[in-house]
């Protein structure tokens, strides 16, 4: 039965790969992240910082963040309902860099 299920969630997610990332984002710059992944991966992404802006959008009806500005810290835990591109776009608004983490599946 174990082996079952691992062979089941390999055929899901065949040509994926997970990836532990670390970005820092200095004083005044913007970046935009483009994830792309399949239907059911689930994703994790921390942003730590003084302050900056965020605007998300997942396919489908997945998560939609507008721009929204944050201070301090911001968890984002989200699956993607449908096959397709996460795009992530981060503005430092703040007077520290920004340090980012993920653990992020991609196809």
């Amino acid at each position: 039965m174990i082996i079952a299920i691992g062979v089941i969630s390999l055929v899901q997610h065949v040509g994926t790969i997970t990836i532990n990332e670390n970005y820092v984002v200095e004083i005044g710059d913007s970046t935009l992240y483009t994830i792309p992944a399949p239907a059911n991966t689930t994703q994790h992404m921390k942003i730590v910082g003084d302050s900056f802006d965020l605007k998300l959008a997942s396919p489908g009806d997945g998560l939609q963040i507008p721009l929204t500005s944050y201070k301090k810290e911001k968890q984002l835990d989200w699956t993607h309902k449908e096959d397709g591109d996460t795009r992530i776009q981060i503005q430092n608004t703040g007077n520290t860099q920004l340090d980012i983490t993920g653990i992020l599946v991609r196809s």
